[in-house]
């Protein structure tokens, strides 16, 4: 985890469980942090429209993991259709969090897992992403908490997290075209603290 992951975990509130009454023969718990960014780039050549969602996120805890994913990239002509229909994905990728989500910067590689239309080259392909994303709201907070009690277990949850909308640029590229050639139509930075305990009464 880097300073800046750490420092802007700082900003959410305390995740604590509430307390269980009775005896209890088993406990369980998880605890899990979240940080990831998302973007969409739109673009109109003519008739022709292109669209790029993009996520990524890095996930420490319990169930550690790091996943970024492109999917649904399309471009679309107005009298032939869906000209490529791409999905693209990796686990190795550079994601760096200012501690206030001022910004963040995605550095990676992803490859296609899927891909259909005339413009799909004939091999699975690549794209460089290059992005950066600058922050244009204020930061918003949200916290969430359950409580469900059964018979054979008690199960508590808390979820608090902090984000701000963001304009994403750079580039998006697989060498030839710039997926991300006009700056984001819609972007943000997230943090999020997961927090679960299961018990199981005695």
């Amino acid at each position: 985890m880097t300073r800046s992951h750490l420092a802007a975990l700082l900003l959410l509130a305390a995740v604590v469980a509430a307390p269980m009454t009775g005896s209890a023969q088993e406990a369980d718990g998880e605890h899990r942090m979240e940080w990831g960014v998302h973007a969409t780039f739109t673009s109109t050549d003519r008739c022709v429209v292109t669209t790029a969602p993009i996520q990524a996120y890095v996930r420490h805890g319990q169930a550690a993991q790091a996943f970024l994913d492109i999917d649904n990239l399309e471009v679309v002509g107005c009298r032939d259709g869906r000209l490529l229909d791409a999905r693209l994905s990796t686990t190795e990728f550079a994601l760096d969090i200012d501690p206030r989500l001022e910004w963040a910067t995605l550095r990676g590689i992803a490859t296609s897992d899927f891909c259909t239309g005339p413009r799909c080259p004939a091999t699975p392909f690549s794209l460089t992403i290059e992005l950066t994303w600058t922050a244009t709201g204020l930061i918003e907070r949200d916290h969430f908490q359950n409580h469900v009690d059964a018979e054979v277990e008690i199960r508590n949850g808390a979820q608090s997290g902090v984000s701000r909308a963001a304009v994403a640029s750079g580039m998006l590229t697989d060498g030839t075209t710039n997926y991300a050639l006009n700056p984001s139509s819609d972007a943000g930075i997230s943090s999020v603290v997961f927090a679960s305990t299961l018990v199981t009464p005695g």
